[in-house]
């Protein structure tokens, strides 16, 4: 009588995903901490962006360990609990964060075909480190025009970038150093076939494309908005005479 596992996931991949969110939520709570060190001495928040992409490391492990669609959300929501029983400042904001961060690095795969190619999880690490820029505009409903919102726009290019370097490269490169120590099935950090990635390139060369001018656009709006309403608000000089609005 043949078994027939009736569960999406097998439990040697539901240990993978605990495992990589136990060390990803011990590492972010480390950092969480140094940040709130950070801000609080120099009073700039979000000083650790350009770090965004270890947070998401271990969900572009994930995918590329179970290759399953929702293992890195799935993840991401155990590296959320396991953040929150480590002292994150954030407390119950973590699971926001790190469930976002997990679907968008699953949407970012499935969108590139589920390709195993570094183009897949740059873009996928790269999306998934900007994701906490947007969750907090949302849940902290701040506005995206002026010199704030500007300035967020350039840390969510920021954490893209750091997502892109920290997450997406090196996570490819330990998926490929597992395999070929054998830590790992072949199909982990495998080269693909030639020509399986045109397609990833091209559309992660476009998601990059589009996310440097989406960026440049919303900064030169954002000066623009700023500027017409200090011209708005500045006094006025009409006939000798100077009002106010």
């Amino acid at each position: 009588m043949n078994y027939v596992n009736r569960h999406y996931f097998t439990l040697q991949e539901l240990l993978t995903a605990a495992m990589l969110a136990a060390l990803g939520g011990v590492t972010s709570s480390a950092l969480s901490i140094v940040r709130a060190v950070v801000h609080t001495v120099v009073g700039l928040p979000f000083g650790l962006q350009f770090m965004a992409g270890i947070h998401v490391l271990w969900l572009v492990l994930a995918v590329g360990l179970i290759r399953k669609p929702g293992s890195a959300t799935a993840t991401g929501l155990l590296k959320g609990a396991v953040e929150l029983f480590t002292g994150n400042p954030h407390g119950l904001l973590v699971f926001a964060y790190s469930g976002f961060a997990g679907l968008a690095v699953d949407l970012a795969w499935l969108l590139l075909a589920r390709r195993h190619c570094l183009v897949t999880y740059v873009v996928a690490g790269g999306a998934g480190a900007s994701t906490n820029i947007l969750v907090f505009k949302v849940l902290a409903s701040v506005p995206v025009h002026g010199a704030l919102g500007a300035g967020l726009a350039f840390l969510a290019f920021v954490a893209f970038l750091s997502g892109v370097v920290l997450a997406g490269l090196l996570g490819w490169s330990l998926l490929r150093s597992l395999q070929l120590a054998g830590a790992v099935g072949a199909q982990c950090g495998a080269a693909p076939p030639k020509g399986a990635c045109r397609g990833g390139k091209a559309l992660g060369i476009v998601a990059l494309t589009l996310a440097l001018i989406g960026t440049i656009a919303f900064l030169a709006k954002s000066k623009s908005d700023s500027h017409l309403a200090h011209t708005r608000d500045a006094p006025t000089v009409s006939a000798g005479t100077m009002t106010t609005p």
